[in-house]
């Protein structure tokens, strides 16, 4: 599952609030179903900030992205 988590933002106070109702609240993203078992591992591309691996317990490594959508939410 993909999260956006603003509770634990970097940004400051209040600042998020101010854009929208959409942005200030937890919620979920997407659910990725490629994997067949648990999660064991998660790391964000060091060169594209939008692309994320991660890792099964059966040894299966996932490429994906942010979607686009939220991608603008956040830039725009």
């Amino acid at each position: 599952m993909l999260w956006t988590i603003i509770s634990i933002s970097s940004a400051p106070l209040g600042e998020l609030e101010e854009i929208g109702s959409e942005l200030d609240t937890d919620r979920l993203i997407g659910s990725l179903g490629e994997h067949e078992e648990s999660i064991y591992s998660v790391e964000w591309s060091c060169c594209d900030a939008w692309i994320f691996a991660s890792l099964s317990y059966d040894g299966r490594v996932i490429i994906n992205q942010v979607p686009s959508a939220e991608k603008y939410k956040i830039l725009l």
